[in-house]
């Protein structure tokens, strides 16, 4: 046997260094724009769900709103999906007692008693603000938001709207001080 080299077959060429480099470069480069596509990704089930599909999962007839914190001051009068499907539009009426000017708050005040309760709930009206808690079903909590009503002093009603959370179905609302 002969163990020498062949002549007529040339050694595989080796490609050049800087091509080397420049592939591998081309690989890094392609795979951070893969990254960063992925990072910056829509979500996509409610891209393509469609605003009004995300009203539609949430009954809200069967949402309980619960605002006795503010009974002496408005009620509950109406809660509907609001046209852009992701919220829950609520119609607050006033009551009797809400106050419509400065020197109400004093008298109002002065008929809460001690109740730590009923000021603080005072103390949202007359701020013009209360913060709606919305829970599931199981009674995890979902999220919040403030929501005006100094409208209240002017108007008999207004309507306000919570956004829904992108996470869990709201089963109940908590509007508190």
């Amino acid at each position: 046997m002969n163990d020498a080299p062949k002549a007529d077959s040339p050694p595989a060429p080796q490609p050049p260094r800087q091509t080397r480099k420049l592939l591998l470069g081309a690989a890094l480069a392609l795979a951070l724009l893969v990254l960063a596509i992925s990072a910056l990704r829509p979500n996509y089930e409610t891209l393509f769900r469609g605003p009004a599909s995300h009203a539609a999962a949430l009954d809200v007839a069967r949402v309980r709103v619960d605002a006795l914190t503010f009974a002496d001051y408005f009620t509950v009068e109406g809660k509907e999906a609001g046209p852009d499907g992701r919220t829950v539009v609520l119609t607050l009426k006033r009551a009797a007692g809400f106050p419509l000017k400065d020197s109400d708050y004093a008298e109002a005040a002065a008929q809460t008693g001690s109740s730590l309760q009923k000021l603080l709930a005072l103390e949202a009206v007359a701020r013009g603000y209360v913060r709606c808690e919305l829970f599931d079903a199981r009674g995890d909590f979902l999220g919040f938001t403030f929501e005006r009503i100094r409208g209240l002093q002017s108007h008999e009603t207004v309507e306000v709207a919570l956004p829904l959370p992108e996470r869990g179905r709201p089963a109940r609302i908590v509007i508190t001080y």
